[in-house]
């Protein structure tokens, strides 16, 4: 059996490891270079999403294939909306 991520599935949702791994896929196959994960880290706001994506990052730092763009533009947002002290 085959299993595929749905096509538009909701980001905002918890998806299964199969179903993010299946997003990484696609970017490799079609030369993406990651940029779906990249798009859905900056969209999703589910903890488990988020830390499946940025497992996969570390991941791919160690193996010397890290992503074409910097993460921290994605993670970390503009400093005008950091809380002032």
């Amino acid at each position: 059996m085959v299993l595929r991520a749905a096509e538009g599935k909701d980001p905002l949702q918890t998806w299964e490891s199969w179903e993010l791994n299946c997003l990484w896929a696609a970017d490799q196959i079609d030369g993406r270079r990651n940029q779906r994960l990249i798009d859905f880290l900056a969209r999703t706001d589910k903890y488990e999403n988020q830390a499946w994506i940025l497992k996969a990052f570390d991941q791919l730092v160690e193996a010397d294939r890290s992503p074409s763009e910097p993460l921290v533009r994605v993670i970390v947002p503009p400093r005008s909306s950091w809380p002032r002290s």
